[in-house]
């Protein structure tokens, strides 16, 4: 959207604006924007934090792969309308999936540590990122909900 489109001085006007935007498709490219930016950042944050830990177990590998797919794939759908209806809520899915399974090891991290339930809140605070994984799983939501949504004619 260009920056003089929206004012924040007329919300009825802004409002009118957006409405548009999502009915002629221009929003879905935006989502797709946005997928790959929160993709490639959680990807590379999934890369330091497991390159901290040496990839100690292999499906440590599985956001790192991911991510970088999930940015390209919906880069190209914003050009591609058949890669936004099937590429993109297929790699989606398999972010949201790979996510879920991280967030139960991290979250089983959590409780292996020394003291388990008893010092639940310390082993949050110094344990595996427990969220992260869901940071993750929020990109491929975004690219679901991308691909869910009408392109534009032009």
């Amino acid at each position: 959207m260009p920056r003089s489109e929206l004012s924040l001085r007329n919300p009825v006007r802004d409002l009118e604006i957006l409405r548009n935007h999502i009915r002629e498709g221009r929003f879905q490219q935006h989502m797709l924007v946005a997928t790959a930016l929160s993709a490639s950042l959680s990807g590379a944050e999934a890369w330091y934090s497991h390159y901290k830990s040496r990839f100690r177990y292999a499906s440590q590998w599985a956001p790192v792969i991911l991510a970088p797919v999930l940015a390209l794939t919906s880069v190209a759908a914003t050009r591609k309308h058949r890669l936004a209806k099937t590429a993109v809520p297929a790699v989606s899915a398999v972010a949201v999936v790979v996510a879920s399974i991280g967030f139960y090891y991290h979250a089983r991290g959590v409780l292996r540590r020394p003291g388990g339930m008893k010092y639940l809140l310390y082993n949050i605070m110094y344990g595996p990122p427990i969220f992260a994984p869901l940071l993750f799983g929020a990109a491929g939501g975004l690219g679901l909900l991308a691909s869910q949504l009408r392109r534009s004619k032009a």
